[in-house]
């Protein structure tokens, strides 16, 4: 009779363990979200939906998803949702500053050229 007593009270022990770290879980990742959000938001400053489209869209997307996971209580999912957000939202500025800086090297070597054939056709005063 004492065994069958220990044992009960040893599995209620054990499932009462399991059910307040089931319920303690993930932390809300608030820190994620909010970098993710501030990102997104210097993505939109920049305009960048425009020369990086497909990051945009799935830094906006990914933390959509992120948003809903903490919503659901996948707190662990909603901060590795916010995490790739933060991440494609600082590639798309990435990708967006390159091109910029692409289109300002092009303009400077026309500019460039057009110097150059300036020079060639231009005679010199002796």
């Amino acid at each position: 009779m004492l065994r069958v007593q220990r044992l009960r009270a040893f599995s209620s022990s054990v499932a009462l363990a399991a059910l307040l770290s089931a319920c303690a879980g993930e932390p809300v990742p608030q820190k994620q979200l909010t970098l993710a959000e501030q990102a997104i938001g210097q993505a939109d400053e920049q305009q960048v939906s425009g020369s990086a489209p497909a990051e945009y869209a799935l830094a906006r997307e990914k933390f959509d998803q992120a948003k809903q996971a903490v919503s659901d209580g996948r707190n662990d999912d909603g901060r590795r949702l916010a995490e790739q957000a933060l991440v494609d939202a600082n590639l798309a500025m990435a990708r967006s500053d390159a091109e910029e800086a692409r289109a300002r090297a092009e303009e400077l070597r026309a500019g460039i050229e057009a110097l150059r054939d300036q020079i060639q056709t231009t005679p010199l005063n002796k």
